[in-house]
């Protein structure tokens, strides 16, 4: 079937290479922003920025996460097939 399900996952999985980049490069400023945290000043505008990092990489990594494992899932599936 041709539902709007699996033309969703088919573009998806069309971006799977785009998608893979951004989950190293949100991991990468992740780890960038936990590195650095330590050393600046609490109260500060710094502090405030990395905080803010910190929220906007933690939370973009969940999607990315979750798109990823669906493109894997779906590509062992068409390999059973």
């Amino acid at each position: 079937m041709n539902t709007f399900k699996n033309r969703f996952w088919e573009r998806v999985r069309d971006y799977e290479l785009v998608l893979q980049l951004f989950f190293v490069a949100d991991l990468l400023f992740l780890v960038l922003a936990l590195v650095t945290y330590p050393f600046v000043e609490s109260g500060s505008a710094a502090h405030v920025l990395v905080v803010l990092d910190l929220i906007i990489f933690a939370v973009l990594l969940v999607p990315l996460a979750y798109l990823l494992y669906q493109c894997r899932k779906r590509q062992l599936q068409e390999e059973r097939l």
